[in-house]
């Protein structure tokens, strides 16, 4: 084999076709674009959830201490206790669940760019391997 041979069949190992390159940078360009908007969108929605978490802590605790303020009895204390503990534990659930829904939501739409992205990439992948099996048959 030539060196003239061996220098066109790696030159054409490892040419890339323009549609190949087209699709692999709008891949990567829409992925961009989409994880900006969602860090956005989580930091948003960071924010609302502490906001919201905050005012009910806030607002829990004053209804708390205004019926402390009234208690006549050591059970009434306790009755107070007990209501707010369970009421902050209720709040902590219904944080968390909705911070799942958000971290499931925002794991799903990840994944769309990437499966894009992949599937530019293997259409390259495809193409670099139809060119080895051409230069494998002239050889």
């Amino acid at each position: 084999m030539s060196d003239k041979t061996s220098q066109n069949d790696i030159a054409e190992l490892f040419a890339f076709p323009i549609e190949s390159i087209e699709a692999t940078a709008t891949a990567l360009s829409e992925a961009s674009d989409r994880g900006a908007a969602l860090v956005a969108r989580q930091m948003r929605d960071w924010q609302e959830e502490s906001r919201r978490f905050g005012d009910e802590f806030s607002t829990q605790a004053k209804t708390a201490l205004d019926k402390l303020a009234a208690c006549r009895s050591p059970a009434d204390v306790l009755a107070v206790e007990q209501a707010y503990m369970s009421a902050r534990a209720q709040s902590y659930m219904d944080s968390a669940l909705r911070w799942a829904h958000t971290f499931a939501v925002a794991a799903e739409q990840s994944l769309e760019p990437s499966a894009k992205l992949a599937g530019a990439l293997a259409g390259r992948a495809s193409t670099v391997s139809r060119s080895s099996a051409r230069s494998s048959a002239r050889a």
